[in-house]
Formats: C-alpha cells, sequence, structure tokens
C-alpha cells in the first residue's frame, strides 16, 4: 500500500452539511414549484417528533423518565403521559423538563420547537431569567425560587 491510499483509508468520513435555514429559504425563494422544492430538500427536513427527542435526550444524558419527572416537580401521571405522548405540555412544563433534564439552551429552544410553543426570547424578562438558569444548571425549585424572587410567574 502507498501511502496516499493508507492516509486515506485513515481519514474519518466526512458526515453531510447540514443546510442552513436561510440558503433553504432563498432555494425556496428560487424554486418554480413546490414539488420541485421538496423532491429536492426533502432530506433536510426534520423527521423528529417531541416524543423521539426527549427519548433521545434521556438516553443521551444517561437519565430515567423517573429521574427527570422527580426533579421536574410535575404530577407523575401527567408527565409520564407527555413522555408518551398523550399529553401535549404546556410550555412552562416543557421548561421545568428541560431544567429537570439540565439541557442546555440551544436543546431546550430544540426541544420548545419540536412542541410547536414559543421558544426563548432573551428580549422577555421573565425568559431572560430562565436562560440564566438554564446557562448556570439551577434546578427547578432553585429556577422558581429566582423567578418568584425577581417577581415574575414561576414554572408551573
Amino acid at each position: 500500500m502507498d501511502g496516499k491510499t493508507e492516509a486515506n483509508e485513515r481519514k474519518p468520513a466526512q458526515k453531510k452539511r447540514a443546510i442552513i435555514t436561510d440558503d433553504l429559504l432563498e432555494a425556496l425563494r428560487d424554486s418554480k414549484t413546490i414539488e420541485d422544492f421538496t423532491n429536492k430538500y426533502k432530506n433536510d427536513y426534520f423527521d423528529v417528533n417531541l416524543n423521539d427527542y426527549l427519548d433521545s435526550l434521556l438516553a443521551a444524558k444517561n437519565l430515567t423518565k423517573a429521574q427527570i419527572i422527580k426533579a421536574s416537580h410535575l404530577n407523575r401521571v401527567y408527565a409520564y403521559q407527555i413522555f408518551s405522548g398523550v399529553k401535549n405540555p404546556s410550555r412552562d412544563e416543557l421548561l421545568a423538563l428541560a431544567v429537570a433534564m439540565g439541557l442546555n439552551f440551544e436543546e431546550c429552544q430544540r426541544l420548545l420547537r419540536l412542541a410547536e410553543v414559543n421558544e426563548l426570547y432573551v428580549k422577555n424578562r421573565r425568559d431572560s431569567i430562565i436562560i440564566f438558569g438554564l446557562m448556570k444548571c439551577l434546578g427547578v425549585m432553585e429556577l422558581n425560587d429566582l423567578l418568584y424572587e425577581m417577581k415574575e410567574f414561576i414554572l408551573q
């Protein structure tokens, strides 16, 4: 084997670069028909639902539903129904789960997006306190104490 071939075999396979949302919008704007666009970019759509994302987060962080439900201070039966997809959680319930799981800001934003609720917005005072709590790895009770001290509604 020559040096070039051996070096090429050791190179890790490069991941396909995800298309940037702005590029996708530009392509949509330039498309003549929606069929052309959806066929061309069918691999660039999100196919993950909320339940799948919650399950993947649990697995990635080596957590159990029971641990998260206890840490979230949500009603146990209701929380299990959220995880199973039976109930549609409110934004605050999702935030309580996110805090209990120790999600970072980006993971939390994706969770909210997949649930089709408003993402956290730093220009909103309450949201900025919640973002601060996520960044400082506060628990649900600590975050609720901070929200209360700052005269904002606590996570329900």
